[in-house]
């Protein structure tokens, strides 16, 4: 599959409680292991600490993919990323960073002058079937306090409206018509539009946006 999507190699993936942004940083750190033999996922999600178990790490290792996580850095007083991350900044395969809740968010800010000279993506996950970011002053909102927290600005949105299994075409063109929209109003990029594998085809002959097909990890403890 050719998805060139960015000259970056670390992508940061944030969003609201329900935006579907750990299935896409899962699906993509997958996409840049197959494409580039390696990549690095570095788990700052505080809310949802998937990566985490021993399982999930060593089944994502299979497929290329290098969790990095270290609790006692995480929960100590002052936060902060295990100091095996600033390795991945500069190392030639792609990092692709979780970022969960206003503490996550913190924690990546502490690294402003380190991203900043790698070089990054930092892209909002958007779920229109939300309620905060049902609208357009909502995801305004929404992405005000990120980048307020993480002291790093959003360089682009990503769609990934959906119902779960309930899902529809219908579900995601509409929530596309929504993340234009923000996305014109703020000078941003819609990056992609997530969908799963079977509405794929069907997305494509409707939006002019590249569609990324997901894979549903049910093993995620909340789904």
């Amino acid at each position: 599959m050719t998805f060139s999507l960015s000259d970056s190699k670390i992508f940061i993936f944030c969003g609201e409680y329900g935006s579907g942004k750990t299935q896409v940083a899962l699906n993509y750190s997958k996409f840049l292991a197959k494409a580039y033999g390696k990549s690095y996922l570095v788990d700052l999600d505080i809310v949802n600490p998937f990566f985490r178990s021993r399982d999930s790490a060593e089944d994502l290792r299979k497929k290329g993919v290098e969790v990095i996580f270290n609790q006692r850095y995480l929960y100590a007083d002052l936060p902060a990323l295990p100091p095996e991350v600033i390795g991945c900044f500069t190392s030639d395969k792609p990092v692709v960073i979780d970022v969960g809740g206003d503490d996550g968010a913190i924690v990546l800010g502490r690294y402003y002058h380190h991203l900043q000279k790698a070089g990054f993506e930092f892209w909002m996950v958007i779920n229109e079937k939300r309620p905060f970011t049902s609208t357009v002053e909502g995801i305004k909102a929404i992405k005000e306090r990120i980048e307020r927290k993480s002291r790093l600005k959003v360089t682009g949105f990503i769609n990934n409206t959906n119902l779960g299994e309930l899902t529809e075409v219908e579900d995601i063109l509409k929530g596309q018509e929504l993340v234009q929209k923000a996305a014109e109003e703020l000078n941003l990029k819609v990056v992609f539009t997530a969908a799963k594998k079977e509405l794929v085809e069907d997305i494509k002959e409707k939006i002019n946006t590249k569609v990324f097909p997901i894979e549903i990890d049910y093993k995620l403890p909340w789904l």
